[in-house]
């Protein structure tokens, strides 16, 4: 008896949160306090952080490429955190691509690959 009034229980949450989806679920639970600070950052945390770099190189991947592109990452997280811009987006990132536009340095000319910042703003 026990075991089928457990799995009775199991489905009624298991219909519950159908109803909403795991993103509006966590958010929830943070705003209640059910999650600690650690889970706040987990929860709010932007869907391409953990991403391998790999994926967001076009082209050829190098080590250099990968140095330069986790670094423009964490600028732009940082900047878009320091701008009250971060919780605004859903989704934001760094992409290099691989074409390499003409900058002037000084007298010089210099060729450099493209740090693409794409980011989807919520509603």
């Amino acid at each position: 008896m026990d075991d089928v009034r457990t799995t009775r229980k199991k489905s009624v949450r298991t219909k519950a949160h159908k109803l909403i989806n795991k993103a509006e679920a966590n958010i929830r639970a943070v705003e209640k306090g059910i999650f600690g600070v650690v889970h706040y950052y987990m929860v709010y945390q932007h869907p391409f952080s953990g991403l391998g770099l790999g994926v967001r190189i076009l082209g050829e991947v190098k080590k250099e490429y990968t140095d330069i592109l986790r670094e423009a990452d964490a600028i732009f997280i940082e900047e878009l955190h320091n701008s009250g811009w971060y919780h605004k987006t859903s989704q934001a990132f760094a992409v290099s691509l691989p074409i390499k536009p003409v900058g002037a340095v000084g007298d010089a000319r210099r060729y450099e690959r493209v740090i693409a910042l794409p980011y989807h703003q919520c509603r």
